[in-house]
């Protein structure tokens, strides 16, 4: 909201709420506030104001070994100076801010190559889970094909142990009905040879 403020140029009203947001925020965060509030008293032409807050800022980057805080708060006191003419002064503090310029450039890009370092590790875990997740997925479609195959050789065992049995029923059922065929045929014999003999006694008595 104070940002919003500052670009509208609203400068005191920017600084009320910085003023707040200061009292609010974490102590990591406050050389940055401290240095916006400066840049807006700076704007405001309240030098005094401007430089207390640069220099509140400085002391808040210093106890937190905090470079880039440093650096901001360095050159905000270098623009503070270079306006009240005060030339030597500027000179200081500009050296200071070059100083920490490559330091906080340094750190930046360091932080940007872990950024992208651990995105990138991001990026190989998110690959590894797709493929721990496509390989599960395979192992799936294995074991159903696998369960496919082995219920239908079941089932066609099955189906065969069924078939065998009714031929093996069938067969009995015939063979009984040869046997009783053939008994049926035995007495058949039995009694073409009784009417043959019959007939034969019956053929010498006549005669």
């Amino acid at each position: 909201l104070g940002a919003c403020y500052t670009y509208l140029k609203e400068y005191d009203k920017a600084n009320n709420i910085l003023f707040t947001a200061l009292n609010e925020a974490d102590i990591i965060e406050k050389p940055m506030i401290y240095r916006n509030i400066g840049m807006n008293f700076l704007k405001l032409r309240k030098y005094n104001n401007a430089r207390e807050m640069a220099l509140a800022g400085v002391k808040a980057s210093d106890s937190l070994r905090l470079n880039s805080g440093l650096w901001q708060n360095y050159f905000l006191l270098y623009m503070i100076e270079s306006e009240t003419q005060n030339a030597k002064t500027a000179l200081i503090y500009l050296g200071k801010a070059d100083s920490l310029q490559s330091i906080v450039y340094n750190e930046k890009t360091t932080a940007r190559t872990k950024e992208f370092e651990a995105k990138y590790k991001h990026k190989e875990n998110e690959l590894l889970i797709e493929r721990q997740k496509n390989e599960l997925r395979y192992r799936e479609r294995q074991s159903f094909y696998f369960f496919i195959a082995l219920f239908s050789v079941l089932f066609v065992l099955i189906i065969g142990f069924l078939v065998i049995m009714r031929i093996r029923k069938m067969n009995n059922v015939l063979k009984n009905k040869n046997i009783v065929i053939e008994q049926a045929s035995g007495e058949l014999k039995k009694l073409n040879q009784f009417k043959d003999d019959l007939t034969g006694m019956i053929v010498h008595d006549l005669k």
